[in-house]
């Protein structure tokens, strides 16, 4: 598929779930400003004017109640609410952060972002808490938390607690109305390993090394 089928596939499905997606264009902005033509309207598209008409979506489409319905069972004591800790991993995912170590330069640093996802001003500037100060020799702590802190949590979550958040969030859409009556889709693309004797194996195949060999696997 081309890159503009691409983008018109992606612009129609953002318009069936109520949004209204928009397009950067520099050079057209600059022809119309030449000719002296009215702006009719000028839009932030800063990641907390993206992230808020998003984030509307989910609460009118009901998304919000399934993550507050989270419960985090091996937790006996939370510091955090798990809503927030939630939200936050999520949009780690929606900005396209690339890993955990990158939160505090390029989304704690955001206060417009984690004022939006649910963080006040007293504890984006003095943290959660100071356990484990004492170990960040070479200057302050990330704040609001440390990025491990989320990591551990995102780990300690159960397949199960997954499974349910993810069925529950599908639900929700489908309530909503995203999804046609009748859609033949895949909501998991991860590969299931197998050997060439499972049952119904062999739509793929790819070849791993296990202790220095190379041998089939299937999925």
């Amino acid at each position: 598929m081309s890159k503009y089928n691409d983008q018109s596939a992606l612009f129609g499905l953002l318009k069936s779930l109520g949004l209204s997606p928009a397009q950067r264009s520099d050079a057209k902005i600059l022809e119309v400003l030449e000719k002296g033509e009215a702006v009719d309207h000028i839009q932030g598209l800063n990641e907390a004017g993206l992230l808020d008409p998003f984030f509307d979506f989910m609460e009118e489409a009901g998304i919000f109640k399934c993550i507050k319905n989270v419960n985090a069972l091996s937790y006996r004591r939370v510091m955090i609410p798990i809503v927030l800790l939630l939200l936050t991993y999520m949009t780690k995912i929606l900005i396209g952060i690339p890993s955990m170590n990158a939160l505090p330069d390029v989304l704690f640093s955001k206060v417009s972002i984690m004022r939006l996802l649910g963080f006040n001003a007293y504890t984006l500037e003095n943290g959660i808490c100071r356990r484990g100060a004492h170990m960040h020799k070479s200057g302050e702590p990330p704040k609001p938390f440390s990025p491990q802190m989320l990591a551990n949590f995102v780990e300690r979550l159960s397949a199960e607690e997954v499974e349910a958040f993810f069925n529950n969030v599908v639900q929700a859409l489908a309530r909503f109305g995203v999804f046609p009556e009748e859609i033949t889709a895949m909501l998991d693309g991860s590969d299931l390993e197998t050997t060439e004797k499972y049952k119904g194996c062999g739509r793929a195949k790819r070849t791993k090394k296990i202790n220095g060999k190379e041998e089939p696997r299937f999925s």
